[in-house]
């Protein structure tokens, strides 16, 4: 296209939508007034066709003083985010349990063309939309980043976006990735002694939407052109076997189950075998808990890297494995259970099993009005209730914490997608235990509240209340 070049800042895979999504371009023709770009989003996720969304953008001149070129920059980041992570429920957001749909991400591209000044019609403009670029196509993730992100070994901000695979300057890519959370790791691979907190335990029952997120680009080097699952299970009696899953050669946010019937159904799905050392063929638990990482290799499966592959203290390649204890008891042995299911602030979704003291208040509303009664109508009100509301608050005290786990908590207060798991509907046949589903709520903000001890404890108190209202009364 002749008088407009592609500088390529869209050229990496993932960006956040929350941070600055650039395409700049550089045009000399003397009749350009500004550029126009038209984004266009994926029809269906990893369908590689594209629609319009029906944006236009327009991008003026942005004077550079080192350089005599003329330069237009697009920002895409607020015309992206409306698309990205919807506020439904995080199981309905994708066709299998592995990939994440397009609820929670989205894969865009900008067409752009010139408008310029019309040759016949004094102070005219004309859209030149014959002639146009469109740039690589980019998928966008609801992940915040802040400036305590320092994620290299210096504390300095080259690689925070290894949350999303993006650049932060035109000559530094990040070329390791996040896991897209900041839950604290509970346990640690080497050493599996000990007992979890409770805080990470899945109960064989609970709704399957637990998960790892991660965006994963394969081939990135030594031909690591394959993604696969690696588990560890720890059956009840201690012993340790390892499985590998292979996931395929596609780069995307990669969505590892973690629920125990999950992790049995991807194995069957991909390997064709039934795993049986999570969940028998009975249906009862054999597992106290499983281990769970990605890593990247060759056709061969040699040439092997762990995808979350360095340290950000040290610098140094590390193996990040996720832990979770599994439990078939509702209350895991402890005491009465909440399960709370949010959006935390890097795009995935988290739980939090909080125990302790549980209160619940109950506001009543209304409005009243005097009716006649005559005689004979002793059953009849004289006073009645034209209608009544309601609103159902609940409070929670949680365990004790240790402090990295009260600052990942801060998260589930500020986060806009909260759902608290419900034990309610009908009863499974074979277990005798109630299905469970998730219950959008919102939390009261200025209700959280954290509590020091002496003794380094933590603990975080908040109320809640439901996102659906309950319905009204009418007399």
């Amino acid at each position: 296209m002749a008088g407009i070049t592609d500088l390529g800042r869209i050229n990496n895979v993932y960006y956040s939508t929350y941070r600055p999504i650039l395409a700049e371009f550089m045009d000399n023709d003397a009749d350009t007034a500004f550029l126009r770009g038209e984004l266009f989003m994926e029809t269906t996720p990893g369908a590689s066709t594209y629609a319009s969304t029906g944006i236009l953008i327009n991008a003026y001149q942005k004077t550079d003083p080192y350089s005599s070129n003329i330069s237009f920059e697009f920002n895409l980041m607020e015309y992206c985010r409306n698309f990205v992570s919807l506020g439904l429920c995080p199981i309905l957001s994708g066709a299998t349990y592995q990939l994440a749909g397009r609820y929670e991400t989205a894969s865009f591209y900008l067409k752009v063309w010139a408008v310029k000044y019309s040759q016949t019609t004094v102070g005219g403009l004309y859209d030149d939309d014959n002639n146009y670029l469109e740039t690589d196509s980019f998928i966008g993730v609801g992940t915040v980043t802040h400036d305590e992100d320092g994620l290299d070994s210096f504390d300095g901000y080259i690689k925070m976006n290894r949350f999303v695979l993006g650049k932060n300057s035109p000559w530094t890519e990040a070329d390791t990735a996040m896991p897209l959370t900041d839950k604290p790791i509970a346990w640690n691979a080497s050493t599996i002694s000990g007992k979890a907190s409770g805080t990470y335990t899945i109960n064989v029952n609970d709704y399957p939407c637990d998960s790892i997120y991660s965006p994963v680009v394969v081939d990135k080097g030594g031909g690591r052109n394959n993604v696969s699952m690696n588990l560890i299970v720890i059956a009840l009696n201690g012993n340790m076997t390892a499985h590998v899953i292979p996931l395929g050669t596609t780069t995307m946010n990669y969505r590892v189950p973690l629920a125990p019937e999950y992790i049995e159904y991807i194995h069957l799905m991909h390997t064709g075998s039934a795993l049986n050392t999570i969940i028998d063929v009975s249906g009862n638990l054999v597992a106290r808990g499983v281990f769970v990482n990605l890593t990247l290799h060759n056709n061969s499966g040699s040439n092997t890297t762990p995808w979350q592959n360095e340290n950000p203290g040290t610098g140094n390649d590390e193996w990040r494995w996720e832990y979770v204890e599994y439990s078939d008891e509702h209350n895991n042995g402890k005491c009465e259970r909440t399960k709370f299911v949010f959006k935390n602030m890097r795009g995935g979704f988290d739980f939090f099993n909080c125990y302790g003291t549980q209160g619940k208040e109950v506001t009543v509303g209304g409005t009243d009005f005097d009716n006649h009664v005559t005689s004979g109508q002793r059953g009849y009100h004289g006073r009645k209730q034209l209608w009544t509301t309601r609103e159902d608050s609940f409070s929670v005290f949680s365990q004790p914490l240790v402090k990295k786990e009260c600052e990942w908590i801060q998260q589930l207060i500020t986060s806009p997608q909260v759902w608290v798991q419900r034990y309610k509907g009908n009863i499974d046949s074979a277990t005798r235990e109630p299905k469970s589903f998730l219950q959008p709520i919102l939390i009261d903000k200025s209700s959280y509240q954290v509590y020091n001890t002496e003794d380094n404890s933590h603990f975080i108190e908040f109320k809640y209340h439901y996102s659906n209202p309950i319905a009204t009364q009418k007399g």
